[in-house]
């Protein structure tokens, strides 16, 4: 695990994980239910992660791939954990 990132209501755990650039993946969890969300494999490799203040973005960092921030919609990750 290289980061861990709580929304402001407390509600969403997002971490960041990466094993030697090999695989990276975010992932998000319903702190308070215990339940996964989200999780989204990326290239290259992850480093940080956060909530934007207001709880409706999720970005993160990635180094030595294009696009090295990355943002998502919060609403959208629930959308499509329902699907």
């Amino acid at each position: 695990m290289l980061d861990l990132a709580f929304s402001a209501d407390g509600k969403l755990l997002a971490g960041a994980t990466d094993l030697a650039g090999q695989k990276s993946e975010l992932w998000v969890w319903n702190w308070r239910e215990g339940t996964e969300i989200f999780t989204l494999p990326l290239k290259g490799a992850i480093r940080c992660v956060g909530f934007s203040p207001d709880g409706k973005t999720l970005a993160y960092g990635l180094v030595g791939a294009p696009g090295d921030v990355g943002f998502l919609n919060v609403e959208d990750l629930y959308k499509a954990d329902k699907k």
